[in-house]
């Protein structure tokens, strides 16, 4: 999966540890659940961030970690600041990261 990813410029190795100890893999449960969950204090500031995805066992559960990880990833790299909840804005770039990978595989 990290060859996937760094193919389309989501991550990086540091980003990858990172994430390691941070996501469940589950594939038994009801694809809504699954997601990037950013941990925010009180005060407003990204601290830390929770994924829940599927094993990349065939395309659809791929194009689900593409996606989850291209929010971890934006996520990431804002943690320390104010977060911002600009989902629309964030869901079209996550589609736009599916997009690549369908097109690489024509």
């Amino acid at each position: 999966m990290e060859e996937i990813l760094l193919n389309l410029n989501i991550g990086n190795q540091e980003f990858f540890e990172y994430m390691q100890e941070r996501t469940k893999v589950m594939d038994e449960i009801d694809t809504s659940w699954y997601g990037v969950f950013p941990i925010v204090s009180a005060e407003g500031i990204l601290q830390d961030i929770r994924m829940l995805i599927p094993s990349p066992s065939n395309e659809y559960n791929t194009l689900i970690c593409i996606h989850e990880y291209t929010h971890a990833f934006e996520l990431y790299q804002e943690l320390g600041l104010e977060y911002k909840d600009n989902r629309l804005e964030r869901e079209q770039r996550a589609r736009i990261k599916e997009n690549e990978y369908k097109m690489a595989l024509k």
